[in-house]
């Protein structure tokens, strides 16, 4: 008895691409009342149907290709042929899964080099177009603080990192958010904002290691 062929990746694409397809084709010959050009208009969305979904598809595979290959390279210290790989798929591939990673990796890179102006664009590239990935976005947003305080606008900083922390509440990213965000608020003088950030941490976050250095900060507010 021979031994059970193993169903490849891209066997696994192809089943789903056919389905979809003959899904469609399916729905359009059952409710024929639509799409009276008859049987060519019929084979023609049919082509369209395959085209679409085999575009959408490759445009997927290509970028995670880019995003892998950019990944070894700035592994291998090859940070050039990573940023173009990281540019070519913000770029040519926005509407892929793969761009919001990219993005987000390409900003870190910049903030990195010391190049904070650079840094602070793609980071906001990444709050502006991929909002779904709420880990992600505040971790853009908290790159986005970090350029505002090294450039030294504290304001600016104070709002991203509660900008962060408004996006991800979580329990272990959070507080660091607020308090970094109430420490650039005392350095911008605007002490109300300070003020609320503290107290947030001291309201909601009581177990974290955050709170005790916040209830300082607001000690000194308040003298």
């Amino acid at each position: 008895m021979s031994p059970a062929k193993r169903i490849t990746k891209k066997q696994m694409k192809e089943d789903k691409l056919v389905s979809s397809v003959f899904k469609t084709s399916e729905y359009i010959q059952k409710n024929p009342k639509p799409f009276f050009l008859g049987g060519a208009a019929v084979a023609v969305i049919f082509i369209a149907v395959v085209l679409v979904l085999w575009n959408i598809d490759k445009k997927n595979t290509q970028s995670a290709g880019y995003l892998v290959r950019a990944q070894i390279s700035y592994d291998r210290g090859m940070t050039d042929d990573a940023v173009i790989d990281l540019q070519t798929v913000v770029d040519s591939y926005s509407n892929t899964s793969a761009a919001a990673s990219a993005c987000l990796i390409l900003a870190n890179i910049y903030f990195e080099n010391g190049n904070y102006e650079e840094a602070r664009k793609y980071f906001a590239i990444m709050i502006e177009k991929y909002p779904e990935d709420k880990m992600k976005l505040a971790s853009a947003a908290a790159g986005a603080a970090a350029c505002y305080e090294q450039k030294g606008d504290r304001l600016e900083a104070g709002r991203y990192y509660k900008m962060a922390a408004d996006f991800y509440p979580d329990k272990m990213w959070a507080p660091q958010n607020l308090l970094n965000a109430g420490r650039n608020y005392m350095a911008a003088g605007d002490l109300e904002s300070a003020k609320t950030a503290f107290n947030k941490i001291t309201s909601d976050y009581k177990d974290s290691r955050e709170l005790n250095t916040a209830k300082r900060f607001l000690s000194e507010i308040e003298i």
